[in-house]
C-alpha cells in the first residue's frame, strides 16, 4: 500500500482522518456536498486486546469497526474547502 501511495497520491494531502464507518460516512456525504474530489486510504489500526476482550488502550472499543482508520487526501487546491463540522 505504501508504494501505491508514493505513486498515485504524492500531490495529495491529508485533510481529514475518520475512524469507524460512521464517522466515514459523515466524512465522505461532507465531502460530496461541498463537491470536493477526494482519495480514500484504509488502514487497520493494531490494538491488542486482553483475555476479556477489552482494549488495553484506554477509551477504545473492542469493536472491529473502532480499529479501522480512514485517510482522505485532496489535491493541494482543494485543500483550502475541506471544512467540517
Amino acid at each position: 500500500m505504501g508504494l501505491f501511495r508514493f505513486l498515485f497520491l504524492k500531490k495529495k494531502y491529508l485533510v481529514h482522518t475518520a475512524f469507524g464507518q460512521e464517522m466515514r460516512d459523515r466524512a465522505v456525504s461532507q465531502f460530496d456536498a461541498q463537491e470536493i474530489p477526494y482519495d480514500l486510504v484504509q488502514k487497520m489500526n493494531d490494538t491488542s486486546f486482553g483475555a476479556t476482550g477489552q482494549s488495553n488502550i484506554p477509551l477504545a472499543s473492542n469493536s472491529s469497526a473502532s480499529k479501522v482508520q480512514y485517510d482522505f487526501y485532496v489535491k493541494k487546491e482543494d485543500r483550502h474547502r475541506c471544512h467540517f463540522n
